[in-house]
């Protein structure tokens, strides 16, 4: 079993640290194309048995949706605008249809945007 891990770095962008397979990580990668971002979750969103990446962009005001194809590379598919400055993003099934929803808090509007997935 491997473990990677994402890096939030807020103006220093995301970063992927891939796993050994023997305990620890690989150097930091550098990758996408949020703006300040200020959070990450990694979920399933394509449902192809890889984790895909949504990231709470401060900067722009967006969540970004980045597939993963597999050997660890997102990509980033979509930017939804959220409320002002989202700081945290997580996922669930908010309208029972079997398909991970994203919400995200957006601190300077004190408000929650709710994405509901089409799926």
């Amino acid at each position: 079993c491997r473990a990677d891990a994402i890096a939030v770095l807020g103006a220093g962008g995301l970063s992927s640290l891939l796993g050994n397979g023997l305990g620890s990580l690989g150097a930091a990668l550098p990758f996408g194309t949020a703006v300040s971002p200020s959070d990450a979750a990694l979920v399933d969103l394509d449902l192809d048995d890889d984790l895909d990446l949504v990231v709470a962009s401060t900067g722009d005001s967006t969540l970004r949706v980045m597939t993963n194809d597999g050997a660890g590379t997102f990509t980033e598919v979509t930017s939804i605008a959220t409320g002002v400055s989202p700081v945290a993003v997580i996922t669930g099934d908010l309208d029972g249809d079997g398909a991970l929803d994203l919400i995200a808090a957006d601190q300077g509007a004190t408000t929650v945007t709710i994405v509901l997935s089409d799926a």
